[in-house]
């Protein structure tokens, strides 16, 4: 049990983490406008479907506009960011 709740945790907390990241990145290009504060909220959604509908992925293809910052979104997300 307490090696199950250790993973649990460490788990959450990289999943924070990859949030406070991207929410960063979002914040900085001007698509998100609230605290970055490591929670996939209402905000972030929106941030993340605005940036996907203005951007494209690796392959020059739009992005899907579904609000998950999956690998194509990262990608585009790292490098408008750069």
């Amino acid at each position: 049990f307490n090696r199950f709740m250790r993973e649990t945790v460490e788990t959450l907390e990289k999943v924070e983490i990859d949030v406070k990241d991207y929410q960063s990145k979002l914040k900085k290009l001007g698509f998100y406008k609230g605290e970055v504060d490591g929670i996939d909220g209402r905000l972030t959604d929106k941030a993340v479907r605005a940036f996907q509908a203005k951007h494209v992925d690796i392959n020059g293809k739009p992005l899907r506009v579904d609000g998950d910052v999956g690998p194509l979104t990262q990608a585009a997300l790292d490098k408008a960011a750069a």
